[in-house]
């Protein structure tokens, strides 16, 4: 069972939104814990030598930093543990915790500079409060626990040394603090409802994919099986009906002697008629499945229009007489040369032509038509008066299995002439158009590409179009 390829990114996420969001901020947990230790070692190397409270700020610096550090083995341990449906609640509950823990110790920080920075605090402060929230809001987008987590350990210690005080000035610095958080969160929290929007969308294309790819794969099989089947029955059938046409035209041409009845000439004249109406029927069928399945291959070769439109006129002689159809050819004089495989050529235009007569009314006259297009290309029409098609029906009846709703049933079609027909000039770079109207007749042409001519065709007047 195959399936298609999928963007590496989303093929590496677990199946539950909720793991892939912990596998995303794990990839970048232990990233951003290495870039704030290695810039708050470097921040305090520069600042605590000249501070009062130095030794008191190092102990602070140390702490942060083996915290953040452990943020390393922390992404590792959730990436893993999302691997494990079971684990992943254990690795929110850790994730919540160290994050309590690093954001609580950033707030000490605040509390300690207060101490020592009694004027300047303001400023101190509020940048400390806003960088905290803005890391958070960024960081701990993908995680609302933890990030509610971290907006409070940040915020309520030191709003609660402001609003405490009693002191207006600081009171005033708290409610703008609180704003601020405030903001920060709620950009934050929107922030994580469309990456969750996003995350669970791109599951649920994977999952639609996987269903299609599955779907897909069993239909392609079936298809295959199908062609398999039809193929073998096909062989299968034409064995014996083989030789009943065999033995039927040995009776029919009558080689030992008279049946001894008038009678029995019509009988097996039908059992002819019928044996060779139901091999041309597995002979489409056996093409088909060999077109379906990419067995079938053309043969590009030269070969004379005008042999072909002989040969495929000689065909359908014996049918047009019986029901009194006149069959007619008006091609330019100059020969025409194709390059294309001739008995496939013969093969589409038989198919258009025993169609046009098939729908013809007895007395009515078929005509294959040869001209050329504005374009180049070559317009081999078959040209009839009879039944006509609907609008709908002429869109239709090039897939298989579909029939003329009008005397197809009665006439024997099963409706695989003119797909296959479609099927064998697309394998040549050819196509097939058709126009009808109800009760005035239709033209079926076949197109041969410009390129595929040899020599410059004559032009011939283009046939008149049925009349609406």
């Amino acid at each position: 069972m195959w399936r298609n390829r999928q963007s590496a990114e989303t093929d590496r996420l677990p199946k539950s939104v909720s793991a892939a969001q912990l596998t995303l901020l794990a990839e970048s947990l232990g990233k951003d814990m290495l870039i704030a230790v290695a810039t708050t070692a470097l921040l305090g190397l520069y600042l605590i030598p000249g501070e009062p409270l130095w030794l008191q700020l190092s102990i602070w610096m140390a702490s942060f930093c083996l915290l953040g550090i452990m943020g390393v083995p922390l992404a590792h341990f959730i990436e893993n543990a999302v691997r494990n449906e079971p684990r992943v609640k254990s690795a929110e509950r850790l994730l919540t915790v160290y994050t309590g823990l690093l954001c609580t110790l950033w707030s000490s920080l605040m509390l300690l500079y207060w101490q020592v920075h009694e004027i300047e605090r303001v400023i101190v402060i509020s940048a400390l409060v806003a960088l905290g929230n803005i890391s958070v809001a960024t960081t701990l987008i993908l995680y609302r626990p933890a990030m509610v987590v971290a907006f409070f350990c940040i915020n309520l210690p030191i709003l609660l040394k402001l609003m405490l005080s009693g002191i207006m000035d600081q009171i005033i610095l708290a409610l703008l603090l609180t704003g601020a958080a405030a903001f920060f969160f709620r950009a934050g929290w929107s922030g994580n409802r469309h990456l969750t929007e996003a995350l669970t969308l791109r599951h649920e294309n994977r999952h639609l994919v996987a269903k299609l790819n599955h779907s897909l794969a069993e239909a392609t099989y079936a298809n295959a099986a199908k062609s398999r089947f039809l193929a073998s029955v096909s062989h299968q059938l034409r064995t014996p009906l083989n030789a009943i046409i065999g033995f039927s035209e040995l009776i029919q041409q009558k080689v030992h002697g008279p049946l001894g009845d008038d009678r029995y000439d019509n009988y097996i004249t039908d059992i002819v008629e019928s044996s060779d109406r139901l091999l041309a029927m597995i002979n489409d069928i056996l093409d088909l499945t060999k077109l379906e399945s990419g067995e079938l291959e053309p043969i590009d070769e030269p070969f004379r229009l005008h042999d072909v439109l002989q040969q495929t006129i000689d065909q359908n002689t014996s049918p047009a007489r019986h029901r009194d159809i006149t069959l007619t050819v008006a091609s330019p004089d100059s020969p025409i040369e194709l390059l294309g495989d001739r008995k496939r050529v013969i093969q589409i235009l038989t198919a258009l032509l025993s169609n046009a007569i098939k729908f013809s009314s007895p007395g009515q006259k078929v005509t294959i038509s040869v001209h050329s297009r504005d374009n180049g290309d070559l317009e081999i029409a078959v040209i009839d008066s009879g039944i006509g098609m609907s609008a709908e029906m002429t869109g239709r009846v090039l897939s298989p299995f579909e029939k003329n709703d009008k005397s197809g049933t009665q006439l024997g079609a099963m409706g695989l002439g003119l797909p296959l027909a479609k099927a064998l000039a697309e394998l040549q770079d050819a196509s097939i158009e058709i126009s009808s109207n109800q009760d005035k007749g239709t033209i079926a042409c076949l197109i041969w590409p410009s390129e595929k001519i040899i020599g410059d065709p004559a032009r011939c007047p283009a046939h008149e179009a049925v009349s609406t």
